[in-house]
């Protein structure tokens, strides 16, 4: 496998100018999977990146192989990683997920800079395109792309065939948010698209505005992952426009085992995710603890708003009561169970029926049930796991070290 794949991915992008990568680091926090980051780090390392900063906050046996790994693919690719260790995961809401992520991105010092999971590949003439766009466009503060997801096909069992995979699109409505004015850009991004269609977290930032943006945990003790996303996901809107690539697929991320330990379905907890550990935010009116992390991002909101637009403390904090109504905030919680899951989990085979369905009707059915019960489906038409010569070099990468999951053994021998 060693050869095979590291010779592909070397001559593939051969004749392709990657030089800009040198200006972009990628920030990978990490825990408790030594697969998964060995694998990352691998395919990564393959292209020159500026730098690459893990964020480990493994138990410390998961750490000593971690360091391990990180040295090997030091020695192998010559390649720039920083590894910084942090203490394990513990607290109750999550905080310390993005605290850790926003300690990570203030050690950057290239121009920009892109979280990326530990089971993300991103595809480098793509990763090109956004930063080029970026380059010419000093208003905008952000740029993604494309992102799908490779799973299994219906009815198909974990192997090592491309045939039994297929990517689904993921937010298959996302855009540009192009307004001039702050409170425009905040407004549409938030409140008008689609839940999370625009949010910026997981897209190339310029580094200034995301160290700016995590910091605001830390300046108003924002201490729990849901609205900690939100601040992350939204706050850079106050500097600037996001510019999406519709015409390109950027990232691909392996949900193939967190697909089988039931991870889509909303109601279940999963080890491969960190969305699934913790509280939903249609769960907070419920929790009185909570109360005090609703105050601070209030707080935060109008703050921000305050110093970043013409809009008064006292107007702004009005702005940032309402947008903490359940209405507003359980559209981005994405453990919401909607008609359309209930009548799925309770009927199964309703969900293989609907699995099947040809693109054009999915999309027919979704209109009609929007119209009905004011939620939107979100469809897209799948692809091919071999869609074009990059996406196969991904497809290939995670297929053929699959073996190695169960057991989160490190990829070493690619290395």
């Amino acid at each position: 496998m060693a050869s095979r794949i590291q010779d592909f991915l070397t001559n593939y992008y051969l004749d392709y100018d990657l030089s800009l990568l040198k200006k972009l680091t990628l920030v990978i926090p990490t825990y408790n999977r030594n697969y998964y980051l060995s694998r990352c780090l691998w395919y990564h390392a393959h292209f020159p990146f500026g730098q690459i900063i893990v964020a480990d906050s493994s138990p410390d046996e998961k750490k000593i192989v971690n360091r391990e790994t990180v040295a090997k693919i030091r020695e192998a690719f010559g390649t720039n990683i920083l590894y910084i260790e942090y203490e394990p995961e513990t607290e109750k809401y999550g905080g310390d997920i993005y605290r850790k992520w926003g300690d990570a991105v203030q050690h950057v010092v290239t121009e920009y800079s892109e979280v990326v999971t530990d089971k993300e590949f991103l595809l480098p003439n793509s990763v090109v395109t956004c930063l080029q766009y970026l380059e010419e466009h000093k208003d905008h503060i952000a740029c993604g792309g494309k992102k799908y997801s490779i799973c299994l096909k219906p009815f198909r069992k974990i192997s090592m065939s491309s045939d039994d995979y297929q990517l689904i699109q993921r937010k298959p409505n996302r855009s540009s948010e192009t307004e001039s004015g702050v409170l425009e850009r905040l407004k549409d991004a938030f409140l008008i698209a689609n839940a999370w269609d625009k949010n910026l977290l997981l897209t190339i930032h310029r580094t200034d505005v995301q160290k700016y943006v995590f910091d605001l945990l830390r300046r108003y003790e924002i201490n729990d992952i849901r609205y900690g996303e939100l601040i992350c996901a939204y706050a850079g809107y106050l500097f600037g426009k996001f510019h999406y690539v519709d015409s390109e697929i950027y990232k691909i991320r392996d949900i193939v085992y967190f697909q089988q330990s039931g991870g889509l379905n909303p109601n279940k907890k999963s080890s491969e995710s960190s969305n699934t550990r913790y509280p939903y935010l249609s769960e907070y009116s419920e929790l009185d603890e909570t109360n005090e992390f609703t105050e601070r991002f209030i707080h935060c909101v109008s703050s921000e708003l305050s110093i970043h637009t013409t809009v008064s403390f006292s107007d702004a904090e009005v702005v940032a009561k309402s947008i903490t109504s359940f209405s507003i905030l359980s559209r981005f919680d994405s453990g919401k169970t909607t008609v359309i899951t209930k009548i799925f989990n309770r009927f199964p085979v309703l969900k293989d029926c609907w699995s099947v369905f040809p693109y054009s009707l999915k999309r027919f059915i979704g209109k009609i049930y929007s119209l009905i019960f004011n939620q939107r489906i979100t469809v897209s038409n799948p692809l091919s796991a071999d869609y074009s010569g990059d996406i196969t070099l991904v497809t290939q990468t995670i297929l053929l070290s699959l073996a190695k999951h169960l057991s989160d053994l490190v990829i070493e021998e690619l290395a």
